[in-house]
């Protein structure tokens, strides 16, 4: 489902539609995580917002908005409904990083519009062999976001040479939903409404303009880099995803703090004594969310900033990364920090906190948010060790 003739927006008026959008979701967010998917007229009315535009090349219509607008729309949504904020997210950026791939798999893709329903993993998972124009695609994947709504599905896979001599190849496949069986396999504890899906391929042919080399992407090195304008299309695909993936995790422990204040206030409206303790809980946990908020603000700002000067490092997206994971981890202790406090009620499937604790539990899980993994790197990086991780 794709709704077209999106006229452009400004900045203003996205964020905007994000603040009358967070409301409707939240009205909506248990029947969301009931269905264990994004409803159809939920999705009509995201694409109506022009989100899935905002980062799309301008060659076909899309606005190149700064990373910042994402961030910004994602954390609002969250407040609302994480799941509905997380799929929009993943989104608006897999729709960027068509922009990543050759010239002709872009026009095919926003043929009809500036932009597209598109869902994407760019774990090898599937193995590839070159044929006549192509390749073909055998696999399968999990965790694939929004996959039923999609009309375009991005996957990885390992290029297999038929030389003994050659090593296997990392590479990016974008090929149409409808090549792809869907597996009913989201089952899960937290972000329901995700639809995050597996999928399955069976020897599809993938035409080779529709495949790039995934260290390129990493790099900022893509094909669509050497033919778009924007130094947008330079920017490197772990970055991004890393930076934007961390609005849902702030946006979700706003609408949780306002929570725990609202009870606060209530205790007061009722005269209810309030203690001490809570108090300094409310100012602490305030303060860390503005610390972190800040944090990838300025992050998102370092990392656009060296991409355009040239100046990007490999040290300095290892930084990033790591402090995603960080953001997300502190995300996640004030969130449990304010259920510990919130009373048995709080711990009913129906209500908003318990979803709440669920959906960051399933975030700080997210492998590219693996704090562990991530500070491994970034401390071999400082003392000149080799690392391990392709992904940074």
């Amino acid at each position: 489902m794709v709704v077209a003739n999106i006229k452009n927006l400004t900045r203003e008026e996205i964020i905007g539609n994000a603040l009358q959008i967070r409301d409707e979701v939240a009205k909506v967010a248990l029947e969301t995580e009931k269905l264990g998917n994004i409803s159809e007229e939920i999705m009509k009315k995201l694409c109506e917002a022009g989100f899935f535009g905002a980062m799309t090349p301008s060659e076909f219509g899309g606005q190149e908005m700064p990373l910042d607008v994402v961030f910004d729309v994602c954390d609002y949504i969250a407040q609302g409904c994480v799941s509905t904020a997380w799929v929009t997210c993943l989104v608006s950026v897999h729709n960027w990083m068509v922009g990543l791939f050759p010239w002709e798999a872009q026009k095919e893709v926003f043929a009809d519009n500036n932009y597209n329903l598109i869902s994407a993993t760019f774990g090898p998972k599937g193995k590839a062999f070159k044929t006549n124009g192509g390749y073909i695609l055998s696999g399968r994947w999990s965790f694939i976001t929004g996959i039923k709504h999609s009309s375009w599905v991005i996957v990885g896979g390992m290029y297999l040479s038929n030389s003994t001599n050659e090593k296997p190849i990392p590479k990016v496949f974008i090929l149409p939903q409808k090549q792809v069986e869907i597996l009913d396999t989201w089952y899960v504890s937290g972000m329901k409404g995700t639809g995050s899906n597996d999928i399955k391929i069976n020897e599809v042919f993938v035409p080779e303009y529709r495949v790039a080399n995934l260290i390129d992407l990493l790099n900022g090195n893509s094909p669509g880099s050497k033919v778009l304008k924007s130094a947008n299309f330079q920017w490197c695909v772990a970055s991004v995803a890393a930076l934007s993936g961390t609005a849902p995790a702030i946006g979700a422990t706003k609408r949780v703090i306002q929570i725990y204040k609202d009870k606060l206030n209530n205790f007061l409206q009722n005269n209810v004594e309030v203690r001490q303790t809570s108090l300094v809980r409310l100012s602490d946990i305030i303060v860390r969310l503005e610390i972190m908020e800040l944090l990838m603000r300025n992050s998102i700002k370092d990392m656009i900033l060296n991409t355009e000067s040239a100046s990007l490092t490999l040290n300095d997206k290892a930084k990033y990364r790591v402090q995603c994971t960080l953001v997300v981890k502190e995300c996640k202790s004030i969130i449990n920090e304010v259920l510990d406090v919130m009373g048995s009620r709080s711990h009913y499937l129906t209500e908003e906190l318990q979803r709440f604790a669920r959906d960051i539990a399933m975030i700080y899980s997210h492998t590219m948010l693996d704090f562990d993994g991530a500070n491994e790197a970034y401390g071999k990086l400082q003392l000149g060790l080799p690392h391990n991780t392709p992904i940074i």
